[in-house]
C-alpha cells in the first residue's frame, strides 16, 4: 500500500509581484561573429542572432548549399552522429571550442513510425552540474538533412574544464536564505534550515527547523528546493544555486511562488521569476470546494465514504450538486498551469481531453473536447437523471470532470515522485529532464467497449491514451408502501421507458377516478373526476384499455407529481413501454428555496414527471384501503443499455 501525502496551502493566488531581473538579458551584447559565408558553406543560414552572446537563436538548414558526399554520409550515420555533424560544421558560427560537438550530452527522439523528423537536443554541464537554460535543439529530416536549429550553447565551456574550476562559496543554506529575504523583506538565519529530502534532477529540498517555527510571520507552503547550475553571461560562467520558494503569511489565504538563481561567490540575484504567470481556469465538476480541491469519488460527492454498513444491502447515497472549482492548478507541486491563458478548450500541458465517439480510434472530426461557456470557465451541469450522451452539453460536462481528474492526479503523483525525468506525461518538460511531447490522451465515453476501462503507456516521449467506456448499471428495484399497515410494505416493480430514468420522488398516493370509461380507474378519460384531490400527489391508475403513456399524461395533466400503473394480472410486473411518446409539456418547478427533485418529460425533454409500476395483486379500484392518501416512497431503477452510463439507482 502506498500512501501520498499532499503539502498543500490556501490559495494559489500570488500575493507579490516583484519585477523579474536576469542577469544575462540586461548584460551587454556581447560583438556577433560574422561567419555569414561559412554558415552558408555549412548548409545553414541565420535567421535570428541572440545579441546578448553573438550567437545565432535560430538556424535554417540549406540543401542547396551542401556538398553531395556529406549529404551521403549523413543517411549512413544514425541520428545522434548526423546531428553531431551539423554542429561540428557550424561550431564556429556558435563560437564552440573545437572538439565539443562530440562532446556534449544528447538526446534523441525519433518518431515511432521510423518515419519523419528527428530531433536531437545537446545540453551542456561540467561535473554534472547543468548549464543554466542552455540547450540546441538540432531539427532532421528523415535522411538526416538539416531542417533547422534553435536555442544555444554556452561558447565559455571548453571541453578540458573541470568542476573543481567553479568555486561554490555560498552553501545552498545561505542562498535559499538570500532568496528568502528577497522575497519576503525579512532575514532568514540559514541555520534555522534543514534538509528534507533529495528529489530527481539534482534537487535538495529544504524546510524550516522545529526549533526555528513561529519566529517568523512567513512559512514555507511547499519545502524549497534547490540544486547547482552554472549560470551563463556574456563574458564568462558563474557558478550559483538554483532555488525554488513557495512562501506565505501565517494566516494568509495568498502565497508565492518564485525562482531565483543565487551566484555561488558572493550572493548576488542573477534571476527573480514570478513562477505564477498563468490564468486561473474555473470548472464545474464534483470536487471539494476548498484546498486541495480533491475530486469527490463520483456523482454523490464523499456521502457514503466508507459505506454506512460495511455489507451489500443496496445502500445509495444521494446524488450531490457539482460545484465551480477556480485554479490554475492543484495548490501544491510546482504550480504548472493546467491550460495556457486565453484557452478555450480542455486541453493542456499534461492532458488532452474528448470524447471518442465516432467509430474510429482518436480524435477525429466526430469527437469533440470541452469548449468554454465564458471567460476561463467550463460551466456545464451533468445531468444524472438524463443519458450520458443526451445531449453534446452533457458530454462536454463528462469531459470537463476527465479533464480535472487527470490534471489533479499529474500533480498529485508529481510530488510523489513521478515527474518529468521519471517519464510522466507532459506536451513540455519545462527543461527538467525525461522527453516531452506525451500529453495523456483522455477519451471519454469510449465508443469501442462497455464496462470497462484501459490505459496504454509507450516509453517517454509518445503520449499515452486512457479509454473510459460507458458501464452497464445494477439497479436496485423496489416499491415500499408506508402506510397504512394493511398494505405497507414492498411489492415487485418495474420500470417505464419514458421519464426520468433516476430521480427522487415522496408523496401522498391517490387512487384516479376518471371520467367514465370501460373502467373508472384505469386513467384513460380526462379530465378526471377528482383532479382536485390528485394535484401535487402521485396517481395510483389500473392498467389496461389504453396506452401507459396516455394514462400517465392524462395524470400529468390533473397535477399529479408521479404515476404508479397497478398490473391486475398475478405475473411479474412488465416494463412500460412508450409506442407513442406523448408531447413534451411544461416543466414542472418548486418556490424558490425547495428542493427540485430530478425529474425529466416523458417526452425527450430536460424535466418532467415522473410514473412506476408495481403488483399490490388487486385492483386499485377495489382497494378500500386507497380512499384516502398514502405517504409512499418508491425506488426506482433504470434499463440497462449499450448506451447509457453507470447510472445510480434513486429514490423516486
Amino acid at each position: 500500500m502506498i500512501s501520498l501525502v499532499l503539502v498543500v496551502s490556501g490559495s494559489a493566488a500570488t500575493a507579490k509581484d516583484l519585477p523579474s531581473l536576469d542577469a544575462l538579458n540586461d548584460a551587454a551584447s556581447a560583438p556577433q561573429v560574422a561567419v555569414p559565408g561559412r554558415a552558408l558553406r555549412a548548409g545553414a543560414r541565420v535567421a535570428h542572432t541572440d545579441s546578448r552572446l553573438g550567437v545565432p537563436a535560430f538556424v535554417w538548414g540549406s540543401r542547396s548549399s551542401e556538398d553531395e558526399r556529406f549529404l551521403s554520409a549523413l543517411r549512413r550515420m544514425s541520428p545522434e552522429q548526423a546531428a553531431r555533424a551539423h554542429l561540428s560544421r557550424l561550431a564556429p558560427l556558435y563560437r564552440l571550442a573545437p572538439g565539443m560537438a562530440s562532446q556534449v550530452p544528447a538526446n534523441v527522439k525519433v518518431p515511432l513510425s521510423g518515419q519523419g523528423p528527428v530531433l536531437v537536443t545537446f545540453w551542456q554541464e561540467v561535473e554534472g552540474v547543468p548549464i543554466f537554460r542552455d540547450a540546441l535543439k538540432v531539427l532532421m529530416n528523415e535522411r538526416h538533412e538539416l531542417i533547422a536549429i534553435s536555442g544555444r550553447l554556452t561558447p565559455h565551456l571548453a571541453p578540458q574544464v573541470q568542476g573543481d574550476k567553479l568555486r561554490f562559496a555560498l552553501d545552498v543554506r545561505q542562498a535559499i536564505a538570500r532568496a528568502y529575504e528577497d522575497l519576503n523583506s525579512k532575514p532568514l538565519d540559514p541555520a534555522n534550515l534543514e534538509a528534507v529530502g533529495s528529489m530527481s534532477g539534482g534537487y535538495t529540498s529544504f524546510g524550516i527547523t522545529p526549533a526555528a517555527h513561529g519566529q517568523s510571520s512567513v512559512r514555507m507552503v511547499t519545502p524549497a528546493r534547490a540544486r547547482r547550475v552554472i549560470f551563463p553571461l556574456p563574458d564568462r560562467l558563474e557558478p550559483a544555486w538554483y532555488v525554488e520558494l513557495n512562501t506565505g503569511e501565517e494566516g494568509s489565504t495568498s502565497a508565492d511562488y518564485y525562482s531565483y538563481v543565487v551566484a555561488a561567490s558572493d550572493g548576488r540575484l542573477l534571476l527573480r521569476n514570478n513562477l505564477t504567470v498563468a490564468e486561473a481556469f474555473s470548472y464545474r465538476v464534483w470536487a471539494e470546494a476548498t484546498p486541495p480541491y480533491r475530486p469527490d469519488d463520483g456523482p454523490q460527492g464523499l456521502l457514503g465514504t466508507p459505506h454506512p454498513t460495511g455489507v451489500p444491502d443496496g445502500y445509495q447515497a444521494p446524488f450531490v450538486a457539482p460545484g465551480l472549482i477556480t485554479l490554475e492548478s492543484s495548490p501544491f507541486s510546482n504550480g504548472d498551469p493546467w491550460l495556457p491563458p486565453g484557452a478555450t478548450e480542455t486541453v493542456g500541458n499534461n492532458v488532452d481531453a474528448y470524447v471518442d465517439i465516432s467509430g474510429a480510434d482518436g480524435r477525429d472530426g466526430a469527437d469533440f473536447r470541452a469548449s468554454t461557456t465564458g471567460a476561463n470557465t467550463f460551466n456545464r451541469v451533468y445531468d444524472v437523471t438524463q443519458e450520458p450522451g443526451a445531449s453534446t452539453s452533457q458530454r462536454m460536462a463528462a469531459v470537463t470532470q476527465l479533464f480535472y481528474v487527470n490534471n489533479f492526479l499529474h500533480d498529485w503523483y508529481y510530488d510523489s515522485g513521478f515527474d518529468e525525468q521519471a517519464g510522466n506525461a507532459q506536451t513540455d518538460n519545462y527543461g527538467r529532464g525525461g522527453v516531452g511531447g506525451d500529453s495523456i490522451k483522455a477519451e471519454a465515453q469510449d465508443f469501442s467497449g462497455v464496462d470497462r476501462s484501459d490505459m496504454a503507456t509507450p516509453a517517454d516521449g509518445a503520449q499515452p491514451r486512457m479509454q473510459l467506456y460507458l458501464a452497464t448499471p445494477h439497479p436496485e428495484i423496489s416499491f415500499t408502501i408506508l402506510a397504512p399497515p394493511a398494505i405497507a410494505g414492498e411489492y415487485p416493480t418495474g420500470t417505464a421507458s419514458f421519464g426520468p430514468q433516476v430521480f427522487t420522488l415522496s408523496g401522498e398516493l391517490v387512487a384516479v377516478v376518471d371520467a367514465g370509461g370501460a373502467s373508472p380507474s384505469d386513467g384513460c378519460e380526462a379530465p378526471f373526476a377528482n383532479a382536485a384531490a390528485m394535484a401535487g400527489r402521485i396517481a395510483l391508475i389500473d392498467r389496461g384499455n389504453c396506452a401507459f403513456t396516455d394514462k400517465v399524461k392524462n395524470a400529468q395533466n390533473a397535477g399529479a407529481i408521479g404515476a404508479v400503473i397497478v398490473n391486475q394480472a398475478l405475473s411479474g410486473p412488465p416494463d412500460l413501454g412508450a409506442p407513442n411518446p406523448p408531447s413534451p409539456f411544461p416543466r414542472l418547478r418548486s418556490s424558490p428555496g425547495a428542493p427540485v427533485p430530478p425529474t425529466s418529460s416523458i417526452a425527450p425533454s430536460a424535466d418532467g414527471f415522473s410514473c412506476a409500476h408495481f403488483l399490490p395483486g388487486t385492483p386499485a379500484s377495489q382497494q378500500s384501503a386507497m380512499e384516502q392518501p398514502h405517504q409512499a416512497v418508491i425506488l426506482i431503477a433504470i434499463p440497462a443499455s449499450r448506451d447509457e452510463g453507470s447510472r445510480q439507482a434513486g429514490q423516486a
